[in-house]
């Protein structure tokens, strides 16, 4: 699953002034620099007149890159390094000044120690401290999930599934399973069936001819995600990870085996049979 803000090189921005371009061959590798990072630049007190900094991020990933809050106009583009001493690079993205677009690019030098790096930017070098923050595209997730038995597709394109309640004979009898049968809407469901190598989505319709029998599913809820105050102009935290987004799908076809189905509901209410 593709992350919100990862926008390719060939998106638009509303303004941006023009940069020289650099001569120099971006041959050098971006790995370093991917992930995502937070700072400032600016600030300070001039003629008595107090500044604040100005707050920055950037997104550097394979191939494309986001950034808010640098010295340059905000937007999306790609980033290329030299081998170069000072390390150098080159920000390039696309303006459309009076719908005209044109590739534009921002140069910079790059100092990278540890956990933090030091930029240097356009022409006038303005200067700023980034701090990687510590995330992950696709970990392993923790996630949610039910466990039921389905036992086809209702006229309607439902989900039929049974769970069960225990029932302990005796002090020291056996332990019972009583059916009780549900329905699980699948109206804007998204439906995987596990492979070797992953889960590919498949159809209500599909779902139907592979039941033929009482068949143990996945069941998970997407669930609204309420984003927390926004602290900053380009990430937001959101919260808990969806079963089908790609950490998501990446743990469960670690977990289970081939031809399992998964089924992701907006929510896990269940609707007693008429």
């Amino acid at each position: 699953m593709r992350s919100p803000f990862l926008v390719a090189l060939t998106c638009v921005l509303f303004a941006g002034a023009d940069v020289a371009k650099s001569n120099e061959k971006p041959d050098g590798n971006p790995t370093a620099l991917y992930g995502l990072w937070r700072g400032s630049w600016g600030g300070g007190e001039s003629d008595g007149v107090f500044y604040q900094p100005v707050r920055a991020e950037l997104y550097i990933g394979k191939d494309q890159a986001v950034w808010h809050g640098l010295p340059m106009p905000n937007g999306a583009g790609a980033v290329s390094l030299s081998n170069s001493k000072p390390l150098r690079g080159r920000f390039t993205y696309l303006a459309t000044p009076k719908d005209k677009p044109r590739q534009k690019s921002v140069n910079f030098s790059y100092v990278r120690s540890g956990e933090m790096l030091t930029l240097k930017i356009g022409e006038n070098d303005k200067h700023l401290s980034l701090k990687r923050i510590a995330v992950k595209q696709a970990p392993f997730a923790n996630l949610n999930v039910h466990f039921e038995t389905a036992r086809g597709i209702d006229t309607e394109g439902n989900l039929l599934v049974t769970t069960y309640d225990t029932i302990q004979v005796g002090d020291r009898g056996p332990e019972l399973h009583a059916p009780f049968s549900s329905v699980r809407v699948l109206a804007n469901a998204n439906i995987y069936q596990v492979e070797e190598n992953g889960a590919k989505e498949i159809t209500v319709e599909e779902v139907g001819r592979l039941l033929g029998n009482p068949t143990p599913v996945v069941v998970a809820s997407r669930g609204a995600r309420k984003a927390k105050p926004r602290g900053w102009d380009l990430s937001n935290r959101l919260g808990k990870l969806h079963a089908d987004s790609e950490a998501g799908l990446k743990t469960l076809t670690r977990l289970l085996r081939p031809g399992t189905l998964v089924f992701v509901l907006p929510d896990t209410k269940r609707i007693l049979p008429p």
